[in-house]
């Protein structure tokens, strides 16, 4: 199966890229993963994603839809942030009916605003998360 899209994550937390490991497993080739970092520019994208990535990364994975992507000049590539680019890879790329299904309800209205909490929570605090998922290399400050 092709890529459906690029799955962008914070390239200086341990405990981010752990989770990448865990959404490969649950994505399998469906989706492209690559880490990000703060300031850089990532290589082969368009310049529009380029520029949305870099806007979020420090507080947010992004995910770069490729399903949903409208090629056209004057038109914003599709990206979502956060708990939204969680439950959209899922729903997108996920390998069995049961993943899509977890990304579809993710994103339900009852259920996203309470998703977008506890992914702001685990954001705060990923730095203090690394450690416990055996991940020491986080570029946030240790309080």
């Amino acid at each position: 199966m092709p890529v459906q899209g690029t799955f962008f994550y914070d390239g200086d937390c341990g405990f981010c890229q752990w989770s990448a490991n865990k959404l490969r497993e649950l994505t399998g080739e469906r989706l492209e993963i690559r880490p990000a970092w703060v300031g850089r520019s990532q290589p082969g994208l368009p310049a529009a994603v380029d520029r949305g990535v870099q806007e979020r990364i420090e507080c947010e994975a992004v995910y770069w839809s490729l399903k949903s992507e409208v090629e056209k000049a004057g038109h914003a590539p599709a990206l979502f942030g956060g708990h939204r680019a969680i439950a959209r890879v899922l729903e997108e790329c996920g390998r069995r009916p049961w993943i899509r299904a977890i990304g579809r309800v993710i994103a339900l209205p009852v259920v996203s605003p309470a998703a977008g909490v506890l992914y702001r929570v685990i954001a705060r605090y990923r730095h203090k998360l690394g450690p416990l998922v055996g991940e020491q290399a986080c570029a946030l400050p240790r309080d």
